[in-house]
């Protein structure tokens, strides 16, 4: 949303993005909502065995986006 949302008449701040693998070794959800974008990661680890090796590579990945 571009617009300030509220439940029960609290501002809510922030959205956390949080999706099921679904059979997949890893699911990315991103979430957007006013002047910021989030990306939650929700990782198989039996299919992602070594989950600092993963993260190195997705914050390399992003970081060579964003300075693009």
């Amino acid at each position: 949303s571009h617009v300030p949302l509220y439940v029960a008449g609290a501002k809510i701040e922030k959205y956390y993005g949080f999706g099921p693998t679904l059979g997949s070794a890893f699911n990315v959800t991103l979430m957007s909502y006013l002047d910021s974008c989030g990306l939650g990661f929700t990782v198989d680890t039996d299919a992602v065995r070594d989950a600092d090796v993963f993260d190195d590579c997705v914050r390399a990945g992003l970081r060579a986006v964003l300075e693009s």
